[in-house]
């Protein structure tokens, strides 16, 4: 999943490696500081190919404007000439110079730790400060980890599962969620609101509003913020921009768009109240638009638009396009309407889902690493949500299967400063009792009052 950029922060670290290296030097950094840690701007990787000579002009760029330090890291071997660097020799910190692969890889896990740019760091300057409804600090992260080590008992120690799955963490800080949502002057153009799901104040879209509020008042942009529900009756509105954090599976879309059409709602408690006159869903011209999409929700809500005649009615597609979620097996599945059976589970789960935190053999290395990796988070993640599901409309047994990797089995690691997904990993934001390897233990999830 594509970042988008907030700022370009100059890096704390820069590594200058040769071309030989650089496959080897990008899998450890993976390993070490996360699958996004090129995105994240904390680390600059500089390949050095054959016969180019000195490099203390990369060096200098990367010193440009800064305040603090730069370390290096140059491979020996490297041409780097003192006197290329007299101007900003004052800012840079030399790491000693390693002559091999094997050589970096000892020393970089002490470097990524000492500069907080390593997993754990990194995860705690992402969400310790932007998650809204707990301390996401140093310790809590360890003790995330730990119980990966914990629960393993006879099959092994999880821990390094637990690390792969926060390299995997995708978390959008408030900023980044609203700069995928394009609430810029042009982004608003000839819209006459912006409407959210206000109806039940105890959920998330009250703190998304605020924040949309704050961006459109910090460009001067004095568009209403509304409830979708008092916009439509009221009559006044003609072009409206319906804002959510994410379509995931589109189940919560259809339950809104439902709602507001008098739909009985099958999974429990209305979304919203139904409209005394459905036809007014029709009568005005709606764009939805959200920070994350994926393939199997926007083709789940763009068929109830066809079959339900709302063609005023129109999904964007985010700027990084939609997850790759659903098969094309699955999204035939979708267009047919025939993806689930009469217990409302996917017909085909392993044909028609690719469980998303499990598509990159990268992540985890071997296929057998990532072939554990699932089953610890299918066995862990089934009795979590089982767990979750205490108190909520009784489903099959075959459902539960079906959500030990979050709803739909979609095996997401998506967070957003206010919420988590269900359809994301269990292990990340349900709590409760469980077992694996003979060994029990009380979960507790990253993010803490996730559930």
């Amino acid at each position: 999943m594509s970042h988008a950029r907030e700022s370009v922060p100059s890096p704390r670290l820069l590594i200058l490696c040769p071309e030989v290296f650089e496959r080897g030097v990008r899998a450890e950094l993976c390993e070490r500081s996360g699958v996004h840690w090129e995105r994240q701007s904390h680390i600059q990787l500089s390949v050095v190919r054959p016969f180019q000579g000195d490099q203390s002009s990369r060096i200098r760029a990367c010193c440009q404007e800064r305040r603090d330090a730069l370390l290096v890291l140059a491979f020996g071997g490297i041409k780097v000439d003192p006197a290329g660097l007299a101007e900003v020799k004052s800012q840079i910190v030399w790491a000693d110079r390693p002559t091999s692969l094997r050589a970096f890889q000892r020393m970089l896990p002490r470097i990524l730790h000492l500069l907080l740019v390593d997993l754990v760091g990194i995860t705690v300057q992402n969400v310790g400060g932007a998650w809204e409804h707990g301390v996401v600090d140093r310790d809590k992260v360890h003790a995330w980890l730990d119980q990966f080590h914990k629960v393993g008992g006879s099959r092994g120690d999880y821990r390094w599962l637990g690390q792969r799955l926060l390299a995997a963490l995708d978390f959008w800080s408030p900023s980044r969620l609203m700069e995928t949502l394009d609430l810029t002057p042009q982004g608003v153009q000839d819209l006459d609101a912006v409407c959210l799901n206000l109806n039940r104040p105890e959920t998330s879209a009250g703190s998304l509003a605020n924040k949309i509020r704050k961006r459109l008042d910090a460009q001067g942009i004095t568009l209403p913020i509304e409830d979708v529900h008092r916009a439509l009756s009221e009559g006044r509105r003609t072009r409206i921009l319906y804002v959510e954090d994410c379509i995931m599976s589109g189940n919560e879309m259809l339950r809104v768009l439902g709602g507001l059409l008098g739909n009985d709602d099958a999974w429990g408690t209305p979304r919203t109240s139904a409209l005394e006159n459905p036809d007014q869903l029709k009568e005005v011209c709606i764009r939805i638009r959200c920070g994350v999409v994926s393939n199997a929700g926007f083709a789940t809500v763009c068929r109830f638009l066809r079959e339900r005649g709302l063609h005023n009615v129109a999904v964007d597609i985010p700027r990084h396009g939609l997850l790759q979620v659903f098969t094309q097996a699955g999204l035939r599945a979708i267009e047919d309407g025939a993806e689930f059976d009469q217990d409302g589970c996917i017909v085909d789960q392993e044909r028609y889902v690719q469980p998303y935190a499990f598509r990159d053999y990268g992540l985890w290395g071997t296929t057998r690493q990532m072939d554990l990796a699932r089953e610890f988070c299918s066995t862990v993640g089934r009795q979590l949500y089982s767990h979750y599901q205490n108190g909520r409309p009784a489903r099959p047994a075959r459902w539960l299967d079906e959500a030990a990797l979050g709803v739909r089995s979609f095996g997401m690691a998506l967070a957003f400063s206010h919420s988590v997904p269900k359809e994301t990993l269990p292990v990340f934001w349900a709590e409760g009792p469980v077992e694996f390897g003979g060994k029990r233990t009380q979960w507790l999830p990253l993010f803490p009052s996730a559930m």
